[in-house]
């Protein structure tokens, strides 16, 4: 594995003799042997560890492990400890998206503070197989498909080249030590679904499953270069930039072929997604003006334009959409699915969903920027809360307020701090026939 290893990071360039790095180090097999790797080689290293406590002595146990390991074989740490709970509460996300901000955060500052170069995580095949599921799953392209990249931005992913079984077969064969997460075991996750029951079935079609499909999703990532390549071209003549504005020509635009293909990748890096595009498209006849909103970007169309702005750009003018029907939603990025409350009714703690009892919801709705002076009732709290103390809880800062779009009743409460917080007077109850479902797309 050692000279695989040394390999893999020549082929992909990832490093040079000189550079700092950074190595997240959980304590668990995979990240234990990356440790153990580096170590052998001649790159400055330092650990970081995190502890979250979510799994309370078994996290200490964690912890205590690696600190031991980085102290005997004489290897800087920096390690940490987060209330990933509270964290995750008050800014309304789920756990796994938490712990990945607050890592990331943390992980920045070591480097920024004592010039690392690079941040290395043990993301292995198994992993990247993984991902290439779960988005084949969702609605996806060729950007989707590539699986984990062995380089994005300063995090470099050295384990690729291996799969989790090979990981633990060394881990055991160098006596390396590390510790099991049992939650790895559980299949109500959908990565551990996958993990757990989907490529055990493939396995059992071709016994050499990973490894081809590694090799393909390796392909996919050398086909996607030249498709940027080509994209990159293809954008040159067809997006044009005036005062902080993007410009698309829709005569221009409505002559490339594939259409949603063209103005997807015009438009993907403002936050806009496909089936939005879908929706763009659906109404590049209409003569009147039509405006849809990803989370960071207004994008206006005219009848012979199409126009994105910052919505940090449209803040000050507060612009309001109008919406009769739960389809008209779907125009500035919002979903809808209607569900029979039941006693089994499962709720998921993502950010960008939310769930309402459907009798309580009047329409016609709007979409708005926030106001000094806006108040509502968040779901799980106690009481009324001004939204400007709730962003300071959360620790917004002042660019991201400006970007925050509220979904209001017919009546003008306040429904949705939206992608954050419901309001509690429209929450789900016993009671409760329908439930209306809104989630960010």
């Amino acid at each position: 594995m050692e000279h695989a290893f040394e390999l893999y990071i020549a082929k992909h360039r990832l490093l040079q003799a000189h550079h700092k790095v950074l190595l997240a180090v959980s304590g668990g097999a995979d990240s234990m042997v990356m440790l153990h790797l580096f170590h052998h080689q001649s790159y400055p290293i330092a650990i970081a560890h995190c502890n979250f406590q979510l799994r309370g002595e078994d996290s200490l146990k964690d912890e205590n492990m690696v600190l031991q390991y980085a102290h005997t074989h004489h290897i800087q740490v920096f390690h940490t400890r987060f209330d990933i709970r509270a964290y995750c509460q008050s800014k309304g996300i789920s756990i796994e998206m938490g712990a990945r901000e607050l890592r990331y955060q943390w992980f920045e500052q070591i480097c920024n503070t004592h010039h690392f170069d690079y941040i290395a995580t043990a993301h292995h095949m198994d992993d990247s197989i993984e991902t290439f599921f779960l988005n084949a799953a969702r609605k996806t392209g060729i950007g989707g498909l590539h699986g984990i990249l062995p380089v994005s931005g300063r995090v470099i992913h050295p384990m690729l080249f291996c799969t989790k079984k090979e990981i633990i077969a060394y881990a055991d064969k160098h006596h390396i030590p590390y510790r099991e997460d049992i939650t790895n075991k559980e299949d109500d996750v959908q990565r551990n679904f996958i993990r757990l029951n989907i490529i055990p079935l493939f396995e059992q079609l071709r016994p050499d499953f990973k490894q081809n499909l590694n090799a393909t999703i390796q392909i996919l990532q050398q086909q996607e270069i030249i498709y940027r390549q080509h994209i990159s071209e293809i954008k040159s003549g067809l997006v044009h930039a005036s005062q902080n504005t993007l410009n698309i020509d829709i005569d221009q635009l409505s002559s490339c072929y594939p259409l949603a293909t063209y103005l997807y990748e015009c438009i993907r890096d403002y936050g806009f997604n496909i089936s939005q595009v879908e929706n763009i498209i659906a109404t590049l006849n209409d003569k009147e003006e039509k405006q849809f909103f990803s989370r960071t970007h207004l994008l206006t169309k005219t009848r012979t334009t199409l126009s994105v702005t910052s919505l940090e750009n449209n803040a000050v003018s507060n612009p309001i959409f109008q919406a009769d029907s739960w389809q008209a939603l779907k125009t500035i990025g919002i979903q809808y699915e209607i569900r029979d409350f039941t006693p089994d009714f499962q709720f998921q703690n993502q950010p960008h969903t939310a769930y309402f009892d459907l009798d309580k919801i009047t329409f016609p709705l709007s979409v708005r920027y926030w106001n000094k002076g806006d108040y509502f009732y968040p779901v799980h709290g106690k009481g009324k809360k001004k939204l400007s103390d709730y962003f300071t809880n959360i620790k917004l800062g002042g660019q991201e307020k400006k970007q925050i779009r509220l979904l209001v009743n017919a009546n003008n409460d306040i429904l949705w701090i939206i992608a954050h917080r419901s309001d509690n007077r429209y929450a789900v109850t016993k009671n409760t026939k329908k439930v209306l479902i809104l989630n960010v797309i």
